[in-house]
């Protein structure tokens, strides 16, 4: 059975769109004022920030509970296939057709519960960074607009970089301060509605 992942990298790659595209400075001031440049590596504020090992603990605690949860079903299923076959010799081929439809339709069934679970996780990992990045974004913007930046790159970008120009540590410490933790956005489940208490002809009672 495969194993649940997410790709911190491909995070970095989104988080580098961002805040290339975040507008420091208008089009008028950087027509005025000379360009003045900042690096930060987003890659390794997603390594290493509080919030994201936050969100990275909760994504284990969920891929095991639901990796325990396919183990089990798929025991289920696998003991379900051994007694069919042991069968074959016993029921007669209509009963036996019937029961393997039977088993392919729990197997199927197993299958799609599994890509949506999968997707769940997923959609959440994708809303838990989307307000990782708001967050992000606006510290690098607090940084730039208080140090004069118009324009702030990801270290990935640039081949060379003066130290100085790295604002790395402050975003992360500024940062850590603001989001010590980020709560996973797993959707919440519907509540069950009430069962109906039938009281007469055309009566119900909602309990």
């Amino acid at each position: 059975m495969p194993k649940l992942r997410f790709s911190l990298a491909l995070a970095g790659a989104i988080m580098a769109a961002v805040i290339l595209s975040a507008p420091y400075a208008s089009a008028q001031q950087v027509k005025k004022d000379p360009v003045s440049f900042a690096v930060i590596d987003v890659q390794l504020i997603l390594n290493t920030s509080l919030a994201m090992k936050n969100v990275r603990e909760q994504l284990e605690v969920q891929r095991k509970r639901f990796q325990v949860s396919i183990a089990a079903e798929e025991g289920i299923l696998r003991t379900a296939g051994q007694k069919l076959a042991r069968q074959r010799g016993v029921l007669a081929p209509q009963a036996l057709a019937r029961r393997g439809r039977q088993l392919r339709n729990r197997v199927a069934l197993f299958q799609r519960r599994f890509q949506a679970k999968r997707r769940e996780i997923d959609q959440a990992f994708a809303a838990t960074l989307r307000e990782f990045e708001k967050e992000l974004k606006s510290v690098v913007a607090e940084i730039a607009r208080e140090r004069g930046y118009t324009v702030v790159l990801d270290r990935r970008q640039t081949p060379y970089v003066k130290p100085e120009l790295m604002i790395t540590t402050e975003t992360l410490t500024r940062l850590n301060k603001r989001l010590p933790v980020l709560q996973l956005k797993m959707p919440k489940k519907p509540k069950p509605k009430p069962p109906s208490v039938i009281l007469g002809p055309g009566l119900t009672k909602q309990n």
